[in-house]
This record gives structure tokens, C-alpha cells and sequence, in this order.
């Protein structure tokens, strides 16, 4: 899929986007200080202050998607499937935070926004 310019994306205050995608405002602003990187981007991808194992490979890190997965896992219960493909993915550049989710089986399109700090 072709990367967007990064003025084409809408832009959203943290508030919005944790409405839009439905997760906590601090676990954005978590993944934001830290340069959050899904591994789904590829190795070679992402913020050069991702979190990388002593390789240099990007560390798993949890996200939406996988916490749900594991909670069903736990509880030995069977999840929806459009839960376990739904996932978002928050990437740094030099000028903008970029956040990309989407919302799973029902919708396979993907949504790009650029996070007003």
C-alpha cells in the first residue's frame, strides 16, 4: 500500500484518536514517548529509538491485538475474529507521530491520521 504524504493525512489531538480508535489516551501517549513501532512494519522499518533487541531487531511489542488475543487465550474462550485482526500501529517520523489502525474483518481499509502534539 502506497505511504500517504504526510499532509494529506487528517490531524487529530490525542483525545480524538483515543475516541476514534477506541483505546486509552495514556496508552497513546505511552507508545507516542516512546517511539512505539508494531513489529508488522518489518524489521528494517520504524523509529530509529524503537525498542530493539541486543540483534537490533524490533522487540514484540504488545498491542491491542495481541492483549485481546491473549486475554482469549487465557480464558480458554473463542474471540471474534474481526478483535483479533483489528490493530494499530503508531510509527514516528522526523515532523509527525503517525497513527494507522484498522478495523478488521468488517472494514479492511486502513486509516492514517498524523497526532497534533
Amino acid at each position: 500500500m502506497p505511504r500517504h504524504e504526510v499532509h494529506e493525512r487528517p490531524i487529530y489531538t490525542i483525545q480524538q484518536l483515543s475516541a476514534l480508535v477506541g483505546m486509552p489516551v495514556g496508552t497513546i501517549r505511552w507508545w507516542i514517548k516512546r517511539g512505539w513501532v508494531s513489529p508488522a512494519m518489518g524489521r528494517d522499518g520504524g523509529a530509529p529509538d524503537a525498542p530493539r533487541y541486543h540483534d537490533g531487531h524490533l522487540r514484540e511489542i504488545r498491542t491491542r491485538e495481541t492483549w485481546l488475543r491473549d486475554q482469549a487465550e487465557q480464558r480458554g474462550a473463542r474471540r471474534d475474529a474481526r478483535h483479533k485482526r483489528a490493530g494499530v500501529v503508531i510509527e514516528r517520523t522526523e515532523d509527525a507521530v503517525i497513527v494507522r489502525w484498522s478495523n478488521g474483518a468488517l472494514s479492511r481499509l486502513e486509516h492514517y491520521v498524523e497526532i497534533d502534539l
